[in-house]
């Protein structure tokens, strides 16, 4: 009984590539286009925790107006967006010390990343700090949102 050589040509194996490649580019087609397309811009909301009474009060007066946004993960890179809202916790007996606070910014999501129009990066989750003069306001992110419309 004579036993049959396996051969595997360059013909063979450019063509198992190919399968190979086309079944990748089918299941990573999101990312790909995500990779390979320019994002759309659009607008998100920021919730913001502000904690300590101090923090509170230098918040409050900024509702509405424009601050300076920097993330504690990007140290001394400030962002420029409109404080839209500043809710206060009601405190019968002192200070308010806890706010909910909302950050408005125009910009993209890629890979599951925020950024900004100019390509600065919003870290969900994570600590910050909001400007608003020259009296810093220590917050905490904990979600950012598209707003549709």
């Amino acid at each position: 009984m004579k036993t049959k050589k396996f051969k595997l040509n360059i013909l063979d194996l450019a063509i198992f590539v190919a399968v190979i490649c086309a079944f990748a580019v089918l299941f990573f087609r999101d990312t790909i286009n995500e990779f390979l397309t320019k994002p759309e811009i659009v607008t998100y909301q920021v919730n913001i925790s502000v904690d300590g009474a101090g923090n509170v009060e230098n918040a409050l007066p900024a509702a509405g107006k424009s601050v300076y946004f920097e993330a504690e993960d990007e140290e001394g890179e400030r962002i420029e967006m409109t404080l839209a809202s500043v809710e206060a916790e009601p405190n019968p007996v002192a200070a308010s010390s806890h706010a909910e606070a909302v950050v408005v910014f125009k910009g993209y999501q890629r890979f599951g990343r925020y950024y900004t129009e100019n390509g600065e990066r919003i870290y969900n989750n994570s600590d910050c700090i909001f400007y608003y003069g020259d009296t810093p306001v220590e917050c905490c992110v904990y979600s950012i949102v598209e707003i549709n419309g």
